[in-house]
C-alpha cells in the first residue's frame, strides 16, 4: 500500500510543478547526475523527462558570455552556505535566449550528503519590460527573429514620421527599403548572429541624422533603443573645424566668467601659452607671463577682466619658456536677456611672424626710401649734367663747324687738295656730333616731359605727322596708305613724335628695287598670353606701321629698340640709332609696349599696344 502512495504523489508533484511559474531541480555535491522538474524541460524548449540530465548539460545551455554568472553563484553558495541568486541567458532548443533568475540553496544537515536546491524562472517578459521602460523617454522598437515589428514607441514614430503607418508585423526593410545593407542593418544583422549586445553611433538612413544606437538580444528578437545625436557630432565637428583654424592661424579663444572668475580656454590658448591642458587659469596669467616692459598692458587686461567689464585690444609680449611672443588680445562682455553683463568672451593670436616682418618691411622700405632720395638726387645731377653739357658741347660743335666753313671760304686758295678734302670730312663728322647731341637731348627731354592723356581721333595727328614729312615722301615717291583709326586714349604729342620716328624710320631703310609702300592699320587684342610682356588681363588697341622696305632678322627684333643701336654701321644710313629708342620709352610711358616684325628684303611691320 505504501508503495502505491508514493507514485501517485510523485504524480501529483509532478502535476503541480507542469504549471507553477518556477522550474525546480537538485543535484547532490558529490554527483554530477541533476533532477529536473516538467517546467526545466519545457524552458530549454525539451520534451519533459526524455533525457536525464547533469550538471554539464545544464551549462551547456548557459549563454558563454553569461557562464560566469553561474560558477560565482555557485563558489559563493558552498563558501557561505547562504541562499544565492544568479540572472543569466540560456539558449533553448531551438535557439531562442531567455533570461532566467537562479535561486540556489544547500539542504541537509553537514553530518548527511547535502543538495543544491535551486528554482529556476523565466524573466524574459521582466527584461524585456525593464529595457522599455529604460528606453520610455528614448526611442524604441522590438523585431521578432524575421526583423518583423513586434512594437515601437511613440517617440520612433515621431522621429521617423510613421503616425500614419501600421507597421505591426511588417518588416524593417518592407517600411524602410533604403535600410537594407547600410551600417544600420548590419549591426542588426551581427546583434541577432552573435547574439550579443551592441552600442554604437551610425548614421540613419532614412533622416540621415547621426543616431546612438542600442541593440540587445533577448528571446528571439532584438530591442533596438536609438535616441538623434546630431546636434552633439555637429558640435564636435564644428570644435574639430575651431581645432584646426586654431592650428592654422595661431589663436586661441578664451571664456571668463566674471562672477565665479572661471577662465575658460581652448585648445589653441594652452598652445599659445605653452602650457598644458587642466592647469589652473586665472585673469592674472596675462601678468605672469608678460615681459617686464609690457607688465602695463597685462594689468589693463586684468582691469578690464575682473573690474570695468569693457571691450578692449591690446598687443603685449609674453614669455613663454625661452621664447618671447608677441600676441594680440581681444575681448568684449557677453550680456544676458536681462542685460546683465555674465562673461567677457575673447580671442587672442600669436602675432610674432607678423611683428617680425612688418618691422623687415619698415627697415626695407626705410632703406628704400633712402636709397630712392639718392637715386632722385643722382638722376637729377645727371640731367642737369646732361642738360649743360650737351648744351655746351652743341654750341661747342657749332663754333667749330662755322670756323672750319671760314677756313674753307676765306683761306681755300691757301689749302692743298688733301686739306681741303679733310676739313670737309671734320665738317661732316661735326654734323653727326650734332645729331648725336641733338637726338640724345630729345630721349633724355622724355624724363621731364609729363603725360597728358585725352581722347583723340589719331588720324587728324598722323595726317599733320605726314604734312611734315611731306618733302621726304615726295622725294622718295612713298606711297601712304592710312585706315580709319578708333578713337584713342594717349598723348597726342608723344603720339605724334611716335608716328614721326616710324614713318622716318621706314623712309630711310626703303628698299631701292622698288617703290616705297607704308601702311598704318588698327587692330585689337585681348589678354597677352602670347606674349613675355604686356597684362594678361588688360585689352589692348594696336596701331601698326608696315613697310615693304629693307626689313631686318627677327633674331634683332629686340635689339633695335636699345640706345644707339644701328644694324647697319656703314653710312649709308643717316642716324644716330635713338629713334626707335624714343619709340619704346613712349609707349611704355602710355603703360603699353611696341613689337617688332621682319624680313629681309620684304619689309618690316611695327605694333604699337595702347591700353584699351
Amino acid at each position: 500500500m505504501l508503495q502505491d502512495m508514493i507514485p501517485r504523489k510523485r504524480k501529483s508533484a509532478s502535476n503541480l510543478m507542469q504549471f507553477t511559474p518556477f522550474g525546480y531541480m537538485w543535484v547532490r555535491l558529490n554527483s554530477k547526475m541533476l533532477v529536473a522538474s516538467h517546467t526545466i524541460y519545457s524552458m530549454l524548449e525539451k520534451e519533459p523527462f526524455s533525457e536525464f540530465f547533469t550538471v554539464d548539460t545544464w551549462k551547456s545551455f548557459v549563454h558563454p558570455k553569461d557562464l560566469y554568472k553561474l560558477l560565482q553563484a555557485e563558489e559563493e553558495l558552498l563558501h557561505t552556505g547562504g541562499p544565492t541568486v544568479a540572472e543569466y541567458r540560456l539558449t533553448t532548443q531551438s535557439g531562442r535566449q531567455i533570461f532566467v533568475k537562479h535561486q540556489m540553496y544547500l539542504s541537509g544537515l553537514l553530518h548527511m550528503e547535502q543538495k543544491i536546491m535551486s528554482l529556476v524562472q523565466d524573466v524574459t517578459e521582466e527584461k524585456s519590460a525593464e529595457i522599455i521602460l529604460e528606453a520610455m523617454n528614448e526611442s524604441f522598437f522590438e523585431l521578432d527573429e524575421n526583423f518583423a515589428f513586434r512594437r515601437i514607441n511613440e517617440h520612433a514614430i515621431k522621429f521617423w514620421k510613421l503616425e500614419h503607418v501600421d507597421m505591426a508585423g511588417k518588416q524593417l526593410t518592407a517600411i524602410f527599403p533604403q535600410i537594407g545593407g547600410t551600417a544600420f542593418n548590419n549591426i542588426l544583422l551581427r546583434a541577432q548572429e552573435e547574439k550579443i549586445s551592441i552600442g554604437q553611433d551610425v548614421t540613419d538612413p532614412i533622416t540621415g541624422h547621426w543616431l546612438h544606437l542600442s541593440v540587445s538580444p533577448y528571446a528571439d528578437g532584438l530591442i533596438v533603443i536609438f535616441y538623434d545625436i546630431q546636434n552633439e557630432k555637429a558640435i564636435l565637428k564644428q570644435a574639430s573645424i575651431l581645432k584646426q583654424s586654431e592650428e592654422l592661424t595661431q589663436t586661441g579663444s578664451w571664456e571668463y566668467d566674471v562672477k565665479t572668475k572661471e577662465f575658460t580656454w581652448s585648445e589653441g590658448m594652452y598652445r599659445l601659452f605653452n602650457m598644458k591642458k587642466g592647469a589652473a587659469l586665472t585673469s592674472s596669467i596675462y601678468l605672469e607671463h608678460a615681459i617686464e616692459e609690457d607688465k602695463p598692458i597685462a594689468q589693463k587686461i586684468m582691469s578690464a577682466l575682473d573690474e570695468k567689464f569693457e571691450a578692449f585690444e591690446e598687443t603685449m609680449r609674453i614669455q613663454c619658456d625661452k621664447n618671447i611672443k608677441t600676441i594680440k588680445a581681444k575681448g568684449a562682455p557677453l550680456k544676458n536677456h536681462q542685460g546683465d553683463i555674465e562673461k567677457m568672451m575673447g580671442i587672442d593670436m600669436d602675432i610674432t611672424a607678423t611683428r617680425q616682418a612688418e618691422e623687415k618691411i619698415t627697415d626695407l622700405n626705410r632703406s628704400l626710401s633712402t636709397m630712392n632720395k639718392e637715386l632722385n638726387v643722382l638722376n637729377s645731377e645727371l640731367k642737369n649734367f646732361a642738360a649743360i653739357a650737351s648744351s655746351n658741347y652743341s654750341e661747342t660743335l657749332r663754333h667749330l663747324y662755322i670756323n672750319m666753313e671760314l677756313i674753307v671760304t676765306n683761306d681755300a686758295r691757301n689749302l692743298s687738295n688733301s686739306g681741303r678734302a679733310n676739313l670737309r670730312r671734320a665738317q661732316g663728322a661735326v654734323q653727326k656730333m650734332k645729331l648725336l647731341t641733338d637726338d640724345i637731348n630729345k630721349y633724355l627731354s622724355l624724363y621731364d616731359t609729363g603725360i597728358r592723356k585725352k581722347m583723340f581721333e589719331p588720324d587728324v595727328v598722323i595726317k599733320e605727322v605726314l604734312s611734315k614729312l611731306e618733302k621726304k615722301i615726295i622725294e622718295v615717291d612713298a606711297h601712304i596708305e592710312l585706315d580709319k583709326l578708333p578713337v584713342l586714349s594717349a598723348d597726342p604729342s608723344l603720339f605724334a613724335t611716335l608716328l614721326w620716328n616710324l614713318i622716318d624710320n621706314s623712309i630711310k631703310f626703303r628698299s631701292p628695287s622698288h617703290p616705297l609702300i607704308i601702311k598704318i592699320r588698327s587692330g585689337q587684342a585681348g589678354g597677352m598670353n602670347f606674349l613675355s610682356v604686356g597684362s594678361k588681363e588688360n585689352s589692348y588697341i594696336i596701331i601698326s606701321v608696315t613697310d615693304n622696305g629693307t626689313g631686318f632678322t627677327q633674331e634683332n627684333s629686340e635689339k633695335i629698340f636699345e640706345l644707339f643701336s644701328k644694324l647697319h654701321e656703314n653710312d649709308h644710313y643717316r642716324g644716330s640709332g635713338i629713334g626707335l629708342a624714343i619709340c619704346k620709352k613712349i609707349m611704355e610711358m602710355h603703360g603699353g609696349f611696341i613689337t617688332a616684325e621682319g624680313v629681309p628684303e620684304e619689309g618690316a611691320s611695327f605694333y604699337c599696344y595702347f591700353p584699351a
